[in-house]
């Protein structure tokens, strides 16, 4: 769909990635994201096509500014190509809440293999769209939600524009009553599906943390994969402390806050706090590369 000319310079102002602050707060004004109206739009995605549509927050975030959380596409790349590096090999990267599919589709240039899970079809249908666009081979979509049991769960929709806010946890953006989705424990849906080592990890569940790595136990135990996570209030309030969040990963866990200096700009790594920490990388120690990628960054 052709866009407006106010779009088009908005989308334009986006760009515009030198200037550090002031254009999220100058786009918001002409556009917000929380009520604009359905405007599907396809726009280029590094290198790729990207689908979508302005009442999606996600969406509209692509479109105005070439990405999504773009310093998380970038750590991920960045890890990618460093565990490539020592290990002779593409890695496989698991997507563990996949929505609309940016993170997935971004990875699949620099992942050997990428396995996408999204329980919620209002999402996982946009990026069975964007796979078929872009004929991506090497992406395989599970309709299903990772945790610690194999059941039908309540899922909550999304009540705001960013409709990959649903969650098997309520909170106060679920919208009306639940739907049951399905569940299946991580460590026996990877095993039934014979799935390959996990590289990387990346996990966005809303809340719902704390099963999906007790799910995952014994596969997060032999893989040790890198781990790019939301440390939600929810597992916060679950785990309580620092060393039970660290019981639930594997021995020799580095965890590092993972930040960003604008709303477009590359990642920065701090030193992990529990108490405050919304996203973080975890990697293991013998990783050579990655140990040497995020602790010179955190040192700085």
């Amino acid at each position: 769909m052709q866009t407006s000319w106010k779009l088009s310079a908005l989308r334009f102002i986006g760009h515009q990635h030198h200037i550090r602050r002031g254009r999220d707060r100058f786009i918001r004004m002409f556009h917000p994201p929380d009520n604009s109206p359905s405007i599907p739009f396809e726009v280029p995605f590094f290198g790729m096509r990207y689908p979508g549509n302005l009442n999606d927050f996600i969406d509209w975030s692509v479109f105005m500014y070439g990405a999504y959380s773009r310093h998380e596409l970038y750590i991920l790349r960045d890890v990618a190509a460093a565990l490539a590096k020592e290990n002779g090999v593409s890695p496989f990267f698991y997507d563990i809440g996949a929505n609309v599919g940016q993170h997935s589709l971004f990875m699949s240039q620099f992942a050997g293999q990428v396995f996408s899970f999204e329980p919620f079809a209002g999402v996982r249908n946009k990026l069975l769209e964007k796979i078929a666009l872009n004929q991506r081979q090497n992406m395989t979509v599970y309709p299903v939600g990772l945790g610690d049991v194999n059941a039908e769960l309540d899922f909550f929709e999304p009540s705001g524009a960013n409709h990959g806010t649903g969650s098997f946890v309520a909170d106060e953006n679920s919208n009306g009553a639940p739907k049951k989705l399905p569940v299946r424990r991580g460590d026996d849906f990877l095993s039934d599906y014979k799935l390959p080592k996990m590289d990387i990890v990346k996990m966005d569940v809303e809340g719902f943390e704390m099963r999906v790595l007790c799910g995952l136990h014994e596969r997060l135990q032999q893989d040790r994969p890198a781990i790019l996570m939301e440390v939600s209030d929810q597992t916060r309030t679950e785990m309580v402390t620092e060393s039970a969040f660290r019981k639930h990963l594997y021995e020799d866990a580095h965890i590092f806050e993972l930040g960003c200096m604008s709303i477009s700009s590359s990642y920065r790594l701090k030193p992990f706090r529990f108490e405050s920490s919304g996203e973080v990388l975890i990697v293991p120690g013998e990783k050579t590369s990655l140990m040497e990628l995020a602790g010179g960054l955190a040192a700085r």
